[in-house]
């Protein structure tokens, strides 16, 4: 044999093993659920899963089932679902900041609304005694006008309105607490979440708090 010929057996010698290590099997599940190794799949059984092997018979690259409709409905869901927990835990970060900004502790938070509420009670205790000034002012514009009667005079346009006024007063006096009361409540609310959120933050607890009305 001469050299030549030596060179091509080797070089043919090299394709064979060189295509055989590239040769690839499938292993699946045929229609009657039997294991089957082919160099080819069915079609209709692709979308089943199967794995890739070397030509040693060695798992090379697992391909898993195709998603039913249903699995891919619940893998969306679970990703939207995802998607919207990491949005809110990135808001709630962003605001959890602004707290910390604006307050700094829970006790600063506390002092701030004490003055809020501070302010409405005045409001509130003001109003009240608008309405028993009213009150009064009605009692006696109203024994007034039964003495008027009682000595046989007319009661004078003068004193019916005050009484009318009085009553007036007292109406939007009671709105007006009506509202500040709501207030109060509202302020308190949004107060509280705040403070409760900053402790949470700072891992410090505000000083006479919650308070007592």
């Amino acid at each position: 044999m001469n050299r030549s010929r030596l060179l091509i057996f080797v070089v043919v010698g090299m394709l064979v093993t060189t295509a055989a290590s590239a040769m690839q099997l499938y292993r699946y599940k045929d229609d009657n659920g039997n294991t089957v190794m082919a160099a080819l799949i069915p079609p209709h059984l692709v979308s089943k899963g199967y794995d890739i092997l070397n030509a040693q018979g060695r798992l090379v690259q697992r391909i898993p089932p195709a998603l039913t409709e249903e699995q891919i409905r619940e893998r969306d869901e679970a990703a939207e679902k995802k998607k919207q927990e990491e949005l809110a835990a990135a808001k709630q970060a962003e605001e959890d900041q602004k707290l910390l900004k604006q307050y700094g502790t829970p006790d600063a938070v506390v002092s701030i609304m004490n003055r809020r509420l501070a302010e409405i009670d005045a409001v509130i205790v003001s109003r009240k005694a608008a309405i028993e000034a009213s009150k009064n002012l009605i009692t006696k514009s109203e024994e007034q006008a039964a003495n008027i009667q009682r000595s046989g005079k007319k009661v004078g346009k003068r004193v019916l309105d005050d009484i009318e006024m009085a009553k007036k007063e007292i109406a939007v006096s009671q709105s007006v607490i009506e509202q500040s009361q709501a207030s109060y409540q509202q302020i308190l609310s949004e107060f509280t979440v705040v403070v409760n959120r900053l402790e949470v933050l700072t891992g410090t607890k505000a000083k006479d708090f919650p308070i007592e009305r």
